[in-house]
């Protein structure tokens, strides 16, 4: 049945331009999952279900970004690449909205006002999700000693933007 839904998004979002399908391929797969899971539990336990393994899937790659930042110039080459990752995957071709304050070494302050997970988690008929990448954000980034990392709103719990800010410590 998640196969089913998942190819139905697919399909109706097809012409999508290539950078933003690297985003939905994700977010049309957790979209069907989730909606097949709520077919079955009332929606607040399929919720608890997708969160908790948002969370599970997330961790790991937070540890592992805390022990590389942890290494000797490893935190200055982190927000580097985090700047590229920035500019390059998670663009306005890629149906993110940005305004960018900061883009150094040593700092990073991006506010992200449109997202294609906010967009097409609506449009799938779940934008409560939406939240659950948020969190996945929180798990990747809020776990370094070496780099801090605040966030005060998303767009995806109802903020007016996802705020992402980075220091080195």
């Amino acid at each position: 049945a998640s196969d089913r839904k998942y190819l139905d998004l697919q399909q109706q979002y097809s012409n999508l331009p290539p950078a933003v399908k690297q985003h939905t391929d994700l977010i049309f797969m957790n979209a069907a999952m989730y909606l097949c899971i709520c077919d079955y539990l009332p929606k607040e336990d399929a919720y608890k279900i997708m969160e908790d393994a948002t969370v599970k899937y997330a961790m790991p790659i937070g540890k592992l970004l805390d022990k590389a930042t942890r290494l000797p110039g490893m935190p200055r080459l982190f927000m580097k690449v985090f700047q590229k990752m920035l500019l390059t995957s998670f663009n306005e071709e890629a149906g993110f909205t940005s305004t960018y304050h900061t883009m150094t070494d040593t700092a990073i302050s991006v506010d992200i006002t449109a997202c294609p997970y906010q967009k097409y988690f609506t449009a799938a008929g779940c934008p409560e999700l939406c939240k659950g990448a948020c969190m996945s954000d929180d798990a990747c980034y809020g776990h370094m000693k070496r780099i801090e990392f605040k966030r005060t709103q998303t767009l995806g719990r109802g903020g007016e933007f996802c705020d992402f800010r980075f220091r080195v410590k």
